[in-house]
C-alpha cells in the first residue's frame, strides 16, 4: 500500500503540473527558459533524495516533489518536440515516445547496478548528474532552440491564416 500511495501522490503531482502549472508557466516564459528553471530544481530534488535515502518518509516527499517537476518537464518537452521538427506530428510524437520509453526501460537496471555496486544514494546522484547535464546542454545549445521558443498561434490566428491563404 505504501508504494501505491507514494506513486499515487507522484501521479497527482505530475498531473497537476502537466495540465495546469506548465501551461501557465509557458504563458510567461519561453520553453527553453522553463527547461532551464525546472531541470536544476529536479536535480536538487534528486540530490535531496540521495541525502535522505535512509528515511522512507523523506524519500516519499522527494518522490512526490519530483512528480511536480516532471509534470512541468513532460508538458514542456512534449510541446518542444512537436515544435522542433517539420516532420508530421505523428512521426515526431512516436520518435519522442521511443526515446522516453528506452530511457524508462534502461533506468531501473542501471539504478539497480549502481545501488548494488556503490550504495543507495548513488542512483539518485547519477540521475541528478544526468539532469544537470541536460540543463547544461539546453543552456549551451539555446541559440539552436529558437524554433521551440516560437510563438504558438491560437485557433483564431490559425483560422485567419487559412482564410488569407485561401483568398490568395
Amino acid at each position: 500500500m505504501g508504494i501505491g500511495f507514494t506513486f499515487f501522490g507522484w501521479g497527482i503531482a505530475l498531473a497537476i503540473t502537466s495540465v495546469w502549472v506548465a501551461p501557465l508557466l509557458l504563458r510567461w516564459m519561453p520553453r527553453s527558459t522553463a527547461l532551464l528553471i525546472t531541470l536544476p530544481l529536479l536535480a536538487l530534488d534528486l540530490i535531496a533524495a540521495a541525502i535522505v535515502v535512509d528515511s522512507a518518509a523523506a524519500l516519499v516527499v522527494c518522490i512526490i516533489v519530483g512528480g511536480l517537476f516532471l509534470g512541468i518537464m513532460n508538458t514542456v518537452l512534449t510541446e518542444s518536440v512537436m515544435e522542433a521538427t517539420t516532420l508530421p506530428r505523428s512521426v515526431a510524437s512516436s520518435a519522442y515516445s521511443a526515446v522516453r520509453f528506452l530511457g524508462g526501460a534502461a533506468a531501473p537496471p542501471i539504478a539497480a547496478l549502481l545501488w548494488h555496486a556503490y550504495g543507495a544514494p548513488i542512483p539518485y546522484l547519477f540521475a541528478a548528474g544526468s539532469v544537470l547535464l541536460a540543463g547544461i546542454t539546453v543552456l549551451v545549445g539555446r541559440r539552436f532552440l529558437g524554433r521551440i521558443d516560437g510563438h504558438d498561434a491560437d485557433a483564431g490566428e490559425e483560422a485567419a491564416a487559412i482564410l488569407v491563404g485561401d483568398a490568395a
